[in-house]
């Protein structure tokens, strides 16, 4: 089921405003390419949910997209085999298990180490009529990128909106969470249901979590207490229009669900779970409809702090993806929305992408946007498609049945190594420290090796925290020594080096 758009006219000005921003060169610590743009296959309906994977095993990303005819709302899934250099092939199209398919999630179900395809649809039937409207399909997968006809399951509530993929209670066997955009407090159909995993492709009944959501638009997985038991997190549209976390009791039962946030005119659309400030707590980054982007930090104890927002670089956000682009090991936040300017008539329904640098600490750089090469930009996705070791950017959209590749082009960054030894002069066999710093306009990444010489002799190394590597060393001759420090670069830095004269008396 699609969000809906809420902005209000805005004067003309704020349109030109925001297209020659988009126009402006864009410079470190992002740039990605322009998109290109690939058919995913659809009839009538885009685009609804993206999943991302190798299905045919030759160790090349793959996509899977979810579509649905529009006369009918016959659902599918589209699978576009990558060819390794950013490039797909051609889209090959199965029969989905049901109507109105929105969501998409790829995951070993049954045990035989090749990925399958479980899809969430809205409808069991073209006019919705059965008691229970929600399925969910699993498409056993070949391993050569085909895929078997769908094994149906309900999905226990009435339009099935989002399915992730996990194993909920610990057994080893994978567990679906599927959200479903309608439901009511009174009634039996609940808006967040779990199916627990057989371990060969089947799944048990769905068992419901619903007051108070009245509605769930998306789901997903992950520890957010730091027990080591996946919990789950919802978005509600309704009354109350929130953030949802319903906590795990570890056997794949879950906790009440306890809003997060209230917000007038919060409009949750699509949550990650990451951690953007390294404490080891999962935060939570959420796209919205009204707010664009909010960040809330956790505690560590599954309670979270009050969203910061952020602009997203266009209106009417739908998706959101975390992932370091630029190198600098600080996660990264990537924002997909429908539209560029308010007035959403045709002009503006040019999707936006929007690339928000993390700063490490939680916070984030100010949103770079790119036009996402097509129309109602609804599901992101971060990859390396063209396997040169730089995260690319795929987006699929909803209203033009496209899925559209930016690749990252981010130049490889100079560096510069400075270097210090403490004392010197030394004495022989005192221990010297020898600090070294490494300066990019792109950060180095923590955890950088940074190789110490004495001369062609290697003393050891340190590694590199926010640019800083040192060693402790005791050098056993007098004389003059050369020290040498060595930073290797990477894919998105270049390496350099430095030398010192250390001198060390009798």
């Amino acid at each position: 089921m699609k969000s809906v758009s809420f902005f209000p006219s805005l004067p003309l000005i704020l349109f030109a405003i925001l297209s020659v921003g988009l126009r402006v060169a864009q410079g470190a610590p992002v740039r990605f390419a322009a998109a290109v743009l690939y058919e995913d296959g659809a009839e009538g309906v885009g685009a609804e949910s993206m999943a991302i994977g190798d299905l045919n095993g030759d160790g090349i990303t793959d996509v899977s997209v979810t579509s649905f005819q529009g006369n009918t709302g016959m659902g599918s899934v589209n699978v576009l085999l990558g060819n390794g250099d950013g490039t797909f092939q051609p889209y090959v199209a199965y029969q989905s298990g049901g109507y109105y398919t929105e969501a998409v999630a790829i995951g070993d179900v049954n045990g035989d180490g090749r990925p399958d395809l479980i899809v969430a649809s809205g409808c069991a039937t073209p006019d919705c009529s059965q008691s229970v409207h929600g399925v969910v399909a699993v498409l056993l997968g070949n391993g050569d990128g085909t895929l078997q006809p769908p094994l149906v399951y309900s999905s226990g509530g009435f339009g099935a909106t989002s399915v992730a993929v996990g194993d909920l209670n610990g057994d080893g066997k994978l567990d679906l969470a599927l959200g479903n955009g309608y439901s009511c407090l009174s009634c039996a159909n609940s808006g967040v249901t779990v199916l627990l995993g057989n371990g060969d492709g089947t799944f048990q009944p769905p068992v419901g979590y619903n007051d108070p959501m009245y509605g769930v638009f998306f789901v997903t997985i992950g520890d957010l207490n730091g027990d080591g038991k996946p919990d789950l997190v919802a978005t509600s549209f309704y009354d109350p229009a929130a953030v949802f976390v319903l906590l795990n009791r570890g056997d794949g039962t879950f906790h009440r669900p306890v809003a997060l946030t209230t917000t007038e005119g919060f409009f949750p659309a699509s949550v990650a779970i990451a951690d953007l400030n390294g404490d080891r707590h999962a935060d939570l980054v959420v796209a919205s409809s009204e707010v664009g982007l909010s960040v809330l930090l956790g505690n560590g104890d599954g309670t979270f702090q009050s969203p910061v927002n952020y602009g997203a670089g266009g209106f009417d956000s739908a998706s959101v993806a975390v992932a370091d682009v630029n190198g600098d090991a600080y996660p990264d936040v990537v924002v997909t929305s429908r539209y560029y300017c308010l007035n959403h008539g045709f002009r503006c329904n040019k999707g936006i992408v929007g690339v928000l640098a993390g700063n490490g600490d939680g916070s984030l750089q100010p949103v770079v946007p790119y036009f996402s090469g097509g129309l109602w930009a609804v599901s992101a996705a971060i990859q390396d498609v063209n396997r040169d070791g730089k995260p690319d950017l795929l987006v699929a959209h909803d209203a033009s049945d496209t899925v559209t590749v930016l690749t990252n082009t981010l130049a490889t960054q100079g560096t510069t190594t400075t270097l210090v030894a403490s004392p010197n002069p030394a004495q022989v066999n005192e221990s010297v420290t020898l600090t070294a710093t490494v300066t990019s306009r792109v950060s180095v990444p923590n955890g950088s090796a940074i190789t110490f010489y004495d001369g062609a002799i290697k003393l050891g190394t340190g590694a590199t925290s926010k640019g800083v590597a040192a060693l402790t060393a005791a050098l056993s001759k007098s004389g003059t020594h050369t020290i040498k420090a060595a930073y290797p670069g990477d894919l998105f830095h270049k390496a350099s080096a430095r030398k010192v004269t250390l001198v060390v008396n009798p």
